[in-house]
């Protein structure tokens, strides 16, 4: 309960201090806040282990830290840095979180794409390579894959429901 108050007064200070419907921050802070309840609700024997959770907000800072380097969010290289086992860090971060750790690492970028598309000027191949994504057609596979739509029907969606809203 201690670290759920927290986030919360983080998030309200961040949303004080900013005011952006669109801030990464407070997004990631009410993610944590959810992991939180969920921990407590579906294990309540391991909300309060501190160990725990130290290690899945390490885990989930380096995550979002060197997201842009994709060598650094492959499951390999993040249980050779955490010191687990390739198969026991997924179950663990599984376990922790409720989601899978690749599912995790997919739905950040799959948002950091999402705000550039929506709120930058910056071409496809300025995202693709921000992000760390070989080339535009991975980008495009990548983003297609989970949204239904291409990255450019996307901004162009978003364009037209910008411009709708100001005119009403």
């Amino acid at each position: 309960a201690d670290r759920a108050g927290r986030i919360v007064d983080l998030v309200v200070e961040e949303w004080k201090t900013n005011g952006d419907e669109t801030n990464e921050t407070v997004f990631f802070l009410i993610q944590a806040l959810l992991s939180i309840i969920y921990r407590n609700i579906a294990m309540p024997d391991l909300a309060g282990n501190k160990k725990y959770t130290e290690k899945i907000t390490a885990l989930i800072n380096y995550i979002h830290h060197h997201i842009y380097s994709p060598e650094h969010t492959q499951l390999e290289h993040l249980a050779d840095t955490f010191g687990y086992a390739r198969n026991s860090l997924g179950a663990f971060f599984k376990e922790q979180t409720g989601v899978s750790l690749r599912d995790y690492i997919n739905e950040y970028k799959l948002h950091l794409v999402e705000n550039r598309l929506n709120f930058s000027s910056l071409s496809l191949k300025e995202i693709s390579h921000a992000l760390g994504f070989t080339d535009i057609s991975h980008l495009n596979k990548f983003f297609k894959g989970h949204k239904g739509i291409s990255p450019s029907a996307f901004r162009k969606q978003a364009a037209r429901q910008r411009e709708k809203d100001t005119t009403q």
